[in-house]
Order: C-alpha cells, then sequence, then structure tokens
C-alpha cells in the first residue's frame, strides 16, 4: 500500500475528474449512482471515496453520507472541504476497506466503493472488502463498485504515446497478460499499484461475497474516442448528444471492453 499512498500524496485527486475525459467519467458515473437513490435519504458509506468528491455531491442532495478513505491527504482534504460545504458530510473516517469495523452491521442503504477493488490486487483481499460492505449494507441494500478495464492502459498508451517509452512497455506487458499494473518508479502519470479487472471477474467475486448482480455498465463507453474532446464537452448540445450515446450502449457486453472504467451494481 505504500505506493499507492505516495501516488496519492503526489497528486490531487479531488481535480482528476475536473478535466479532459476525467470530466466524462464523473458525469457518467454520477449519472448512473442517481438512478439508484431512489426518492426518499439514504445513509449512504462512501468507501474509498478520495476526497470525496461523490460524497459531498451526494450530501448536496440531501443523503447522509460518511466518507471512508486509506490515504491521509484525502481525509485532510475532505475535513477542509467539510469546513466550508453548507451540506456537512455524516462523517470522515480513516481506514481500509477490507476492515469496515468502525460501522455497524447493516448499517447503509448503499455502499459506493468507486476505488478499492482496483487497488486490492489479491482476490481474497477483494472479496473481503466485499463482504465488509455487504455486512454494512441493510438488507436490499446496494452497492456499486468501479472496474478500471483489463485493456485501459493500452488505450491510453496507444491514445498518449506512452508506448515509446520501454519502461511503460513493460509496465503494459504484464497489464495484457494478467491485469496486474505496477509502476515501481511510481512515475505520476502511469498510475500505481493496480488489478485491472475483466468485468466478467468483478461479477464472479461479487457473487461468490454474497451479492446478488443486477448490472454492468460501461462509464465512459466509446465516449473518450470523441475527437475534439474539450471542446465537444464545452458546447452543450454536443456533450448532451455525447452522454445520449453512450447511455445507449452502456450494457453492450462487447464494448465493455473498449470503456475505461465500469461499474457493477449489486444487491444485498
Amino acid at each position: 500500500m505504500d505506493l499507492i499512498q505516495e501516488h496519492y500524496n503526489s497528486i490531487d485527486e479531488k481535480d482528476r475528474l475536473t478535466g479532459g475525459t476525467g470530466l466524462l467519467e464523473g458525469e457518467r458515473s454520477r449519472i448512473i449512482i442517481a438512478r439508484h437513490l431512489g426518492g426518499s435519504t439514504l445513509d449512504i458509506l462512501d468507501a474509498g471515496g478520495a476526497a470525496g468528491i461523490y460524497s459531498f455531491w451526494l450530501a448536496s442532495l440531501g443523503h447522509r453520507v460518511t466518507l471512508f478513505d486509506l490515504v491521509p491527504r484525502h481525509i485532510e482534504t475532505a475535513r477542509l472541504v467539510n469546513q466550508q460545504s453548507q451540506h456537512k458530510l455524516a462523517g470522515i473516517v480513516q481506514g481500509d476497506a477490507r476492515d469496515l469495523s468502525s460501522f455497524a452491521d447493516a448499517s447503509y442503504d448503499m455502499v459506493l466503493m468507486m476505488g478499492p477493488l482496483y487497488h486490492l490486487t489479491e482476490q481474497p483481499d477483494r472479496l473481503q472488502a466485499l463482504r465488509e460492505a455487504r455486512r454494512v449494507l441493510r438488507p436490499g441494500g446496494t452497492v456499486i463498485a468501479a472496474g478500471i478495464q483489463r485493456y485501459a492502459s493500452l488505450y491510453d498508451g496507444l491514445a498518449r504515446g506512452l508506448i515509446d517509452d520501454p519502461y511503460f512497455a513493460s509496465i503494459l506487458q504484464q497489464d495484457l497478460q494478467n491485469g496486474q499494473h505496477r509502476n515501481p518508479r511510481n512515475t505520476l502519470y502511469y498510475f500505481t499499484t493496480a488489478f485491472f479487472q475483466l468485468p466478467a471477474e468483478m461479477r464472479d467475486e461479487m457473487a461468490h461475497a454474497g451479492f446478488a448482480v443486477t448490472e454492468t455498465l460501461a462509464v465512459e463507453g466509446p465516449g473518450w474516442l470523441a475527437a475534439n474532446f474539450d471542446e465537444r464537452w464545452n458546447d452543450e448540445a454536443k456533450r448532451k448528444q455525447l452522454l445520449e450515446l453512450i447511455a445507449l450502449v452502456e450494457h453492450d457486453e462487447n464494448l465493455l471492453n473498449i470503456t475505461q472504467h465500469y461499474l457493477v451494481i449489486a444487491k444485498k
């Protein structure tokens, strides 16, 4: 976990979804999460929620949200934001997603896992985190878990010319072989220790942890391929068209191989 913490101490994670195709990831994730909120106030645990970009959004909608994250810098940032926010979080807690002992059984209506599963590189650890999420969920509660798709670094490497760097090329070779992403030099733009998981693998693990999987959706889908992305995103009509096109194919199993991130929705 040291390299992971070093990585997130070197970047402003709170800004990651505020530029480039991160805008698409953030907006699509909010759209998908919003479909599962219903009409009542929910108790939500944002497990591995970084500095709280989804936590504060959900709190602004009136939900009782607890932010939980491993990285001290994220916790510090969230506490500073919370002090100035009109919509306060119910709690901000530092810890590891494999151990949610700070929280009672059946205490949440929804658990978000928008980051921890792809940083847990061994299956027993992912299963432990999923079982903990299930434990703190109320009967019928929802978990929404994010994965990074197996070929994400291939697409990124091609699009940004990173494959010309022999060091990145060696990282990519392992990614394609088994999804185990390693960046021992901690080169900033090559991400950090992670597992790039096939959607079917995540579904199987969630079922093994006792969840009933209901949906698997592409987050960006093929939308990150759009030409002149920034210009298109800043044009309201073109942004709307892009989001509508992605929504049309979000469940297409074939196109899950093109998206960079996906979400798996499951029930306790």
